[in-house]
């Protein structure tokens, strides 16, 4: 067991706040999904520290993001550059993002309850550029979206200011991640069965209003990973994993990837392996945990300095 010093939280001490003011202690399961993946359960971590993925994972998505090639460049075959719209325009188009993924996710991350806010905003005047426009699109979503929760008598916070200190997706070294959006949540977790399999699980969480009848489940619905009953998003992920399981074999080494610019797109994944590196090393307890805390450093960063 670690021992942890108040001093040495750091990035964990912002992680209890913004989830201590999302009220996570109020989420109710919506639905529990778990299934045994062919995989090594490092590996299915790892698939989420990147978007890489997405351009070819989830093309739906990639295609209906604004800008969604410009991280990447030019090149990205059969997806068009989302640029040049007008205000109406864009807002149309992060709705049908939206929709996309709260269907894709069987009605989680963004919640249906939310996405019935959302399409009232498809025609809402935000300015054409794609990160101002963003920026005011989220901000006015923000504020309905509370606003509706607040009239169906859920527990509400403020949506705007708390995602101000997070990422799209906040992760809990070693197995654990949660997946912020507006209101509701979906979090994933990771065990190991074997070298060659691991159980994956998703919650789908979301604030109920106070007294509403709900029955969360008591354990997982377990499906076989390939099964069609899960949503679309995960259902592409599970086809990914066990052919990059069998790929790893065949490799003596891993290349980590960049985006352009200032975007690092896996920088994530090589700040992982050196904390597992240094459990592995058995470091002291007390640079283990500035390491893991470094490490759980949200989305799409760089190769930080863990310590060692």
């Amino acid at each position: 067991a670690l021992h942890i010093e108040p001093n040495d939280i750091g990035n964990l001490q912002v992680f209890k706040r913004s989830f201590d003011a999302r009220k996570a202690d109020q989420l109710k399961v919506d639905w529990w999904f778990g299934t045994v993946i062919p995989c090594n359960w490092k590996l299915a971590m790892e698939a989420f520290h990147e978007s890489y993925h997405v351009m070819q994972t989830h093309p739906q998505l990639f295609k209906a993001t604004p800008g969604s090639t410009l991280q990447y460049g030019r090149d990205v075959d059969n997806v068009p550059v989302h640029e040049g719209y007008t205000g109406a325009q864009l807002a149309n188009q992060i709705v049908e993002f939206n929709r996309k993924v709260s269907e894709g996710m069987g009605g989680s991350l963004v919640h249906s309850s939310e996405m019935t806010v959302l399409e009232k905003l498809r025609t809402l005047d935000v300015p054409g550029d794609s990160g101002e426009g963003f920026a005011a699109f989220n901000k006015r979503a923000g504020e309905d979206i509370v606003a509706d929760m607040a009239a169906r008598g859920a527990p509400t916070f403020d949506i705007n200011h708390v995602n101000e200190d997070m990422s799209y997706v906040e992760f809990v070294f070693p197995n654990f991640f949660l997946l912020p959006a507006f209101g509701a949540m979906c979090s994933y977790r990771m065990r190991p069965i074997t070298a060659e399999t691991c159980l994956m699980e998703i919650w789908n969480l979301v604030l109920k209003p106070e007294g509403e009848a709900h029955e969360a489940p008591s354990e997982p619905t377990m499906l076989p990973y390939d099964s069609q009953d899960f949503p679309e998003i995960p259902r592409q992920d599970y086809s990914n994993l066990p052919l990059q399981q069998i790929g790893l074999h065949n490799l003596d080494y891993m290349r980590i990837g960049k985006g352009t610019g200032n975007m690092d797109a896996e920088g994530l994944i090589r700040n992982y392996q050196r904390v597992l590196d240094g459990f592995l090393a058995k470091l002291d307890s007390k640079t283990l945990v500035k390491a893991q805390n470094v490490s759980n450093s949200g989305f799409q960063v760089g190769i930080l300095d863990i310590g060692y």
